[in-house]
């Protein structure tokens, strides 16, 4: 395979790379809007255990909802499992040089799209959400704990 095929076929994966963490946290905040709005729902009904039963299948449906296919592999994979797909297509590479470039490229995009408060930064509002959900929970707990 000749060094610009390679290349190409490098860029391509990391591009489809960089989309795949893009649309998640896209995905994330947006599943987040509606696990709000589901928790809201769920702290309105009675008896008690209908609002304990509501929650852990919002729960379940949210998480279900949060596990996204990576472009081209059919499944879900967390960002490290895709970075070492494409860390094992650029150690095929012939040129050592662009061995280089591209773990280079892998060790910014870890660095500027995948780090600690990177992903705070993007998804919070899932954060918040999932915090507000999980207040409620341990509410509804206290709630079943008192009675």
């Amino acid at each position: 395979m000749s060094i610009e095929m390679e290349n190409s076929r490098i860029d391509e994966s990391v591009s489809k790379f960089i989309i795949y963490v893009e649309n998640y946290r896209k995905n994330l905040n947006k599943q987040g809007v509606w696990l709000f709005l589901a928790t809201i729902g769920c702290m309105g009904l009675e008896p008690t255990w209908l609002k304990i039963m509501a929650l852990f299948v919002t729960l379940i449906i949210f998480f279900s909802n949060l596990l996204i296919e990576f472009e081209g592999e059919g499944r879900h994979l967390t960002y490290d499992e895709a970075m070492n797909q494409i860390k094992q297509k650029i150690e095929l590479m012939s040129c050592e040089n662009d061995k280089s470039y591209w773990f280079t490229c892998l060790d910014n995009i870890k660095k500027h799209r995948l780090g600690f408060f990177i992903t705070f930064y993007k998804s919070y509002i899932y954060l918040i959400s999932f915090v507000f959900y999980l207040i409620c929970l341990i509410l509804v707990m206290f709630e079943v704990a008192l009675n």
